[in-house]
């Protein structure tokens, strides 16, 4: 479980957000494992990055579809569920309509939600272009989309 939190150790979007998805209990002054909502968000952000290069590159996969700005389109699409998504979750928190209400004592704000929705946002972009340098060759026309690559060179 602890794999998951190093993704998110960043400071962007405020400690007492990370304490809270983490899974901090005011009561207990200790991390819950059951509470950690990190795996979770993890695993939905790299499932829904996989899903989009893979629709991308292997379904999609059309001539008309290989130029670099049909990529950023993608990308964008990505960035913006993700976000979307993101910062829901954490909304819904903050309301108290999920089931990990955020504990009174710590300080977290919509700003702070909107915060973690673009660092999430920004690490499906970065794992979309890792996976899009490693991954397309096997893709017949979009194989060169974003650039050509060094081994690719024709």
């Amino acid at each position: 479980m602890e794999f998951f939190s190093l993704f998110y150790q960043v400071g962007v979007y405020g400690q007492d957000l990370f304490y809270h998805l983490k899974g901090w209990d005011n009561g207990m002054q200790d991390f819950v494992a059951a509470n950690n909502q990190f795996p979770t968000i993890c695993l939905i952000t790299f499932l829904s990055t996989a899903l989009v290069f893979v629709v991308y590159y292997y379904i999609l996969n059309h001539p008309r579809f290989n130029k670099f700005w049909h990529w950023l389109i993608a990308m964008a699409i990505l960035f913006l569920g993700i976000f979307l998504y993101s910062r829901g979750l954490v909304i819904s928190d903050l309301t108290g309509v999920s089931e990990h209400p955020i504990d009174p004592a710590l300080n977290v704000s919509t700003d702070n939600a909107t915060m973690f929705g673009v660092y999430n946002g920004v690490l499906s972009c970065i794992l979309f272009f890792v996976l899009s340098l490693c991954f397309r060759f096997g893709s017949k026309n979009c194989k060169n989309t974003p650039f050509k690559s060094l081994i690719n060179r024709k």
